[in-house]
Formats: C-alpha cells, structure tokens, sequence
C-alpha cells in the first residue's frame, strides 16, 4: 500500500520493509515515486517500529540521500521476537504537509523444513 501525494515534488509515499531473524534486524528502505528533482526538496521520513514486547525503534530517512534504516530488534541478544510489528512512517513534504503509513507485519519464528535442512517462518504482511 502507499499514500498518494501528486505533489509538485511527490507521486506517492512508500516503504519497504525487511526482517532477518538471524541478525534480529529489520530494514526499511523508501520506495516512494518523486517527480524529477522532487526528493531533493522533501523533508526527512521519520519512522517508529514497534516489536510485539513493545520494544520502539525510531529513526529517519532523507530522501535527498536514501540508506536503508536498519535497526537491531533482538531481544536481549536472542533472535527476532516473533509476534506482530507496527511500522509508522511519516513523510513531510516540501510544503511541509505531513503523511502517514502504517504498516503492520506478523512474523513466526522459523522451524525445521520436514524435507529439507531449510527453516521455514512464516510473514503476514498488512499494509494500511
């Protein structure tokens, strides 16, 4: 899901979101469409994630610029917390009109594949 915007420098705001249980990270990386120009002149993308324990993580993406967010949501040195994440990300655009995206991920902790030495999980992703 994104918001549209058809502004003068935005199509629409979007974000991606990863989890690697292993590392107990989670990634963001903005996918939003800019017209030509556009991402230079918006202003960051702040965004908030919260774990099933509660656990919140903040942090911001300039657009002039894109990295990927990546924070560490391990949970006292364990793997990812299986359960359900919220993801709030706010786009403030040149015009200084604010969007929101919330994002809400479950995630399973993986098991033994039955055939395979692989370890299957499980992701239900709901985007608002």
């Amino acid at each position: 899901m994104s918001v549209t915007i058809n502004s003068t420098t935005t199509n629409y705001y979007d974000y991606s979101v990863g989890y690697n249980y292993y590392t107990r990270q989670v990634s963001i990386a903005d996918t939003s469409s800019y017209k030509t120009g556009g991402a230079a002149l918006v202003g960051l993308q702040s965004y908030t994630i919260t774990s099933p324990s509660g656990n919140v993580q903040t942090g911001t993406i300039d657009p002039a610029s894109p990295t990927t967010l990546v924070k560490n949501m391990g949970l006292f040195g364990n793997g990812i917390e299986a359960g359900t994440y919220t993801i709030v990300g706010v786009f403030t655009d040149q015009d200084l009109s604010t969007y929101t995206l919330t994002k809400t991920t479950t995630l399973c902790l993986p098991t033994q594949n039955e055939t395979s030495t692989a370890a299957n999980g499980c992701v239900t992703f709901v985007g608002r």
